[in-house]
């Protein structure tokens, strides 16, 4: 039972992680950027080297988070 309610856990982080990249990205489209720097930041984060790179440390540090904020909340 905890392994799917950490599958779970895991998908609404990954589903935040998204809709901050798209909100950040359409605020900063709105108040600064042009649409083509806009387009550039998405295909950016979507490019082979992002996700070959970075999205394994941005999912350590969100797994280590959870894990602190879970072994915490769980004293």
């Amino acid at each position: 039972m905890n392994f799917i309610s950490f599958q779970f856990s895991t998908l609404k982080g990954y589903g935040l992680l998204f809709f901050l990249e798209i909100h950040f990205g359409l605020h900063l489209h709105r108040s600064l950027l042009s649409i083509n720097t806009t387009l550039k930041l998405i295909f950016y984060f979507a490019s082979p080297c992002f996700c070959r790179y970075l999205t394994p440390l941005l999912l350590a540090s969100f797994l280590s988070i959870y894990w602190l904020f879970n072994s915490c909340t769980n004293v």
